[in-house]
């Protein structure tokens, strides 16, 4: 994996009431990330919305506080020169920063789940720990002084500008290649405040094939007498062919609940300092909706139905599909599309029989 990149931006000011357009010059393709940041002069009115041609709908809320509304969205197909539109609550002078990113792992879920992300604080009193290696570290500092203030020495700066002494916003970002603890970025010039944030290359939670670990002798604890038989932990992909029309989730062998290493095998293993914290960084993904429950599909072109093929589908699975292209909302407000069959570690979908090869959905896998 490879940490993402800004693929192109832009920044302008403007004395607004609704809505604000921002043009950009490149080309967005499925999977990029729409990342858009308004400074609004004493918060004087909030962004209502943003929306951005090849996203679909409004944006996501990121964060907002004190004068800075952060949002996203992920692309659903290619899109030249995307026009990002802001709409305000009422009349405000603002800095608008937008840009496209790249090369996330999960575009449905771009950022390192660490909890300091995103956080602003005020000024340069913060430091950050990422949880993903490969990460893109947003800078956003703003102010309302006569010059933007200069990104933190080793950032590089994507954009800067400055309304007068009304707002100014200078975006900067960092790549990382390994996972980084207490990082403290420190900008000059005059910060009122700074947003921090980190987009991942890695997909989280991605669940990984485990290779047999060797039986312990004396079983799973010391003088526990019970043999250790991880057969939930078997390699290898299925021993069968992938026919045609058929989507294959996660193989044989994969771990359902993505914690890194292998299972303890005894209790002080368990209650080591890794250990616990695996645990706990799972739990709190848990909390924040991070389930490891999904699988994008695209149905099979030319033919009346597409097989998914998935260890977490049970004959009980309930099974439920997001569009992320045209061609996707428009199959699934046909009606025509449904699950014909569920049993274990399969299911069928029947759909429209038509020529579309980017009818793509992110699936739901529950029970």
């Amino acid at each position: 994996m490879a940490s993402p990149t800004v693929s192109f931006s832009n920044i302008t000011i403007a004395s607004q009431s609704t809505p604000k357009t921002v043009t950009t010059s490149g080309t967005a393709i499925l999977g990029d990330i729409a990342y858009a940041v308004a400074y609004i002069q004493n918060d004087a009115n909030p962004v209502t919305s943003v929306t951005c041609d090849g996203v679909t709908g409004d944006f996501k809320t990121r964060i907002t506080g004190s004068g800075i509304y952060a949002f996203w969205g992920a692309f659903t197909g290619s899109t030249a020169n995307p026009t990002f539109t802001f709409n305000f609550g009422g009349s405000v002078s603002t800095v608008l920063f937008v840009s496209v990113i790249s090369g996330c792992g999960n575009r449905a879920a771009p950022f390192d789940h660490n909890a300091a992300f995103p956080t602003i604080t005020t000024g340069n009193n913060a430091s950050y720990t990422t949880s993903n290696p490969d990460d893109l570290l947003v800078w956003d500092g703003v102010n309302q002084a006569a010059s933007a203030p200069t990104a933190p020495t080793g950032w590089t700066t994507v954009q800067s500008n400055n309304y007068f002494n009304i707002a100014s916003q200078t975006f900067a970002v960092l790549s990382q290649s390994a996972t980084v603890s207490g990082l403290a970025p420190v900008g000059t010039g005059t910060i009122d405040r700074v947003l921090v944030d980190a987009f991942t290359g890695n997909a989280p939670f991605t669940a990984r094939r485990r290779a047999r670990p060797p039986p312990p002798r004396g079983g799973l604890g010391v003088g526990s007498g019970i043999p250790f038989r991880p057969a939930a932990f078997r390699g290898g992909t299925a021993p069968f062919p992938t026919p045609a029309g058929t989507i294959r989730g996660a193989p044989i062998g994969f771990q359902p609940a993505p914690l890194a290493g292998l299972p303890a095998l005894a209790m002080f293993d368990a209650a080591s300092k890794v250990w616990v914290r695996q645990v706990a960084e799972t739990t709190n993904a848990i909390l924040e909706g991070k389930l490891n429950a999904t699988l994008e599909v695209t149905l099979t072109a030319s033919v009346a139905s597409t097989t998914v093929v998935d260890v977490r589908i049970s004959a009980y699975s309930v099974l439920l599909f997001t569009p992320l292209t045209a061609n996707a909302a428009t199959e699934l407000a046909s009606g025509a599309l449904y699950v014909s069959v569920r049993k274990k570690g399969e299911a069928t979908i029947v759909h429209t029989n038509n020529a579309q090869t980017d009818r793509e959905f992110n699936m739901l896998i529950i029970g």
